[in-house]
């Protein structure tokens, strides 16, 4: 899964939102990681100028 500096660790993968909160992105990760699975993230180094609350929210919660 690719995802952009647009993305969030709210992330729905699946539609209605109302009906799949066990499939937003932050939640199927932490599921994985729970299981024992290794999780890889990357963020590549972006100009300050393009930063976006999003791109800041997402480090954020990385970092948690």
């Amino acid at each position: 899964m690719r995802i952009t500096k647009t993305s969030s660790p709210e992330l729905y993968l699946r539609r209605p939102p109302a009906k799949n909160e066990q499939y937003r992105l932050d939640r199927v990760l932490q599921a994985a990681a729970q299981r024992g699975v290794k999780i890889n993230i990357i963020v590549y180094k972006e100009v300050a100028q393009a930063l976006t609350r999003t791109l800041f929210v997402l480090l954020i919660w990385i970092a948690r």
